[in-house]
């Protein structure tokens, strides 16, 4: 029989809206089992597309992906991401257009 397709992930994900005193939007994506480096992150002016496989259960294999609409337009060229071990999450900083 044919390998069954990976099972598919949605991550959590969290977005902190800028401040007057911190223009950037920080979202953070929970990750459990995935290890530093294993993502693949494509940041556009609007959107975050992110995939990276999980560890897999049950012999299947299972991946996750996001595709969503950030809550503010942003400087893509000038994101930063970090890998946090312990909590196992992307914390992703990005700084907004300004007047968006």
């Amino acid at each position: 029989p044919p390998p069954l397709a990976p099972e598919i992930l949605m991550p959590d994900v969290f977005q902190r809206q800028p401040t007057a005193d911190d223009r950037n939007l920080v979202v953070t994506v929970s990750l459990p089992g995935v290890a530093k480096g294993a993502t693949k992150l494509d940041i556009s002016e609007s959107d975050i597309r992110l995939y990276a496989p999980a560890p897999p259960r049950g012999g299947r294999d299972r991946e996750y992906r996001l595709n969503a609409k950030l809550a503010r337009r942003v400087l893509s060229d000038q994101a930063k991401a970090k890998w946090k071990s312990k909590a196992e999450q992307l914390v992703v900083t990005i700084p907004t257009l300004a007047g968006h």
